[in-house]
């Protein structure tokens, strides 16, 4: 009897694969379908495990739902198929386009009232099985489902948010990795904290102390990994449209009491926010301090009018147009919004 081995896993990836009830794919189809939890194949390119059933898989992927978007949290194997795929991604970034394979099982036409919704809509899918999922040259989704960015499993890959004006957009944490490595000596000792080992993390938060503005005390991580995506994706769209220039970084402080978020001319290409604020809330002070953060670039200062005005359009805008652009969404005249 022979036991299947299951490969190692070489790297980890994100990436948006569908919308729920956006607007209509290049193929005029909508797709009505919740398929999140759901674990599919990863082909390693043009959809090749379909087309070619014999080839093993480049990786596998779970997804989970983000708002209305399908986001496939994969894992690449240590294969040489697995390989070329961790290549393909790390050389393409966020640029790479992804496409689904599945089988439609409950299928129908449009109806009027959809009709006046979708008028490109051909096909209303309300049931699949989605088996595969696949990096592409150009998908019927469109430059909407993409590689997102993050960091690999190991560290060696990183997918920026490249943007056509030369600005790089990302959430970092420069506390993070000096607490791993204090919580690993320590943990190195069996939970006790060694002399040597106090000294080094009390060192290290000397250092953190110097690279913050005074007064505030930084902590590592934001509310939750769906929000951080969310703010992710405004941060890049925002850097577009407001055509920023450099590597910018949202950094997060402790809740002070006198402030949600600032901008220093001493840290140039970062946007501080507290952490304690809701998504909507984030949204809307991070399009305020980055308003800021353009006048610093640009050698003028934007007053707060237009801050608050730029933090409000980015907190409402239609997050279907991200990262290509801040759009306004639009509503009906019961205040329905419109698809």
């Amino acid at each position: 009897m022979t036991t299947a081995v299951a490969p190692m896993i070489l790297d980890t990836f994100s990436a948006r694969v569908y919308m729920i009830g956006a607007l209509p794919d290049a193929d005029g189809d909508v797709l009505l379908v919740d398929t999140s939890g759901t674990v599919v194949k990863v082909s390693l390119e043009q959809h090749d495990t379909i087309l070619q059933p014999g080839l093993e898989p480049a990786g596998e992927a779970r997804l989970e739902r983000q708002g209305n978007a399908i986001v496939a949290r994969g894992m690449i194997y240590d294969t040489p198929r697995g390989r070329a795929l961790r290549q393909k991604l790390r050389e393409a970034g966020d640029r790479q386009e992804w496409s689904i394979g599945f089988f439609p099982l409950e299928t129908r036409k449009p109806t009027a009232a959809e009709l006046a919704k979708w008028p490109d809509a051909r096909r209303i899918i309300e049931r699949m099985d989605l088996r595969e999922i696949s990096p592409v040259r150009a998908g019927a989704c469109g430059p909407h489902c993409r590689t997102l960015p993050g960091k690999s499993r190991g560290g060696a890959v990183e997918v920026k948010v490249e943007v056509k004006c030369g600005a790089c957009a990302r959430l970092v944490s420069p506390t993070a990795r000096a607490i791993a490595e204090c919580e690993a000596r320590n943990a190195a000792v069996f939970g006790s904290i060694s002399a040597r080992a106090a000294a080094e993390c009390e060192a290290r938060s000397a250092e953190l102390k110097a690279d913050v503005p005074p007064g505030v005390i930084e902590v590592p991580v934001f509310r939750s990994n769906a929000s951080r995506d969310v703010l992710e994706r405004g941060l890049e769209a925002a850097a577009r449209d407001l055509k920023l220039d450099g590597e910018l970084r949202v950094r997060f402080f402790a809740k002070d009491g006198r402030r949600l978020g600032f901008f220093h001319g001493g840290w140039p290409d970062t946007v501080w926010l507290s952490a304690d604020l809701e998504t909507w809330q984030a949204l809307e002070v991070l399009g305020h301090e980055l308003k800021h953060l353009q006048g610093h670039q640009r050698g003028s200062r934007a007053s707060e009018p237009e801050a608050r005005a730029y933090g409000a359009k980015l907190a409402r805008s239609d997050q279907r147009f991200w990262p290509s652009s801040v759009e306004e969404c639009w509503y009906d005249k019961h205040g329905a919004r419109l698809l």
